[in-house]
């Protein structure tokens, strides 16, 4: 009986291991500064703002940018960004507060939450791609 009973905690353990060791891999994370904003004076921003931003450490593939309501989850807008794009920007967003999630091949995904969008100004929000390597053992 205990024989038995090695043997089926084996085969558990094994398909375990074997669930993990596909999540394995090599990833970075993404940071972010704190946001901080420009007030602009036209009059076509009377009704809405933008989220503008530097990169650095831009990566060599392809990235997006979601940008969901935080009030219903909704996703808002989806930006997707070529490499080794520089800087960034979304159209004109209502005002409001969302959570943006930054996704790239090799990266955690990374959410930025609770961005406030106001009438008549910028939300700069600079991300930093970090060039530290972790692996997921």
């Amino acid at each position: 009986m205990r024989f038995k009973t090695f043997l089926l905690a084996l085969a558990l353990a094994l398909t375990a291991s074997s669930a993990v060791s596909q999540a394995r891999g090599k990833f970075s994370e993404i940071y972010h500064e704190e946001p901080k904003y420009i007030k602009r004076s036209s009059d076509a921003w009377r009704d809405g703002g933008r989220i503008i931003g530097e990169i650095k450490n831009t990566p060599d593939t392809l990235f997006t940018i979601s940008i969901k309501q935080t009030a219903d989850g909704k996703t808002l807008y989806t930006y997707k960004h070529p490499a080794r794009l520089l800087v960034y920007q979304t159209q004109k967003i209502p005002p409001g507060t969302y959570n943006l999630t930054v996704e790239s091949e090799g990266f955690l995904p990374y959410t930025i939450r609770n961005v406030k969008v106001f009438a008549r100004s910028d939300c700069l929000l600079n991300l930093n791609f970090g060039t530290r390597v972790y692996d997921n053992r």
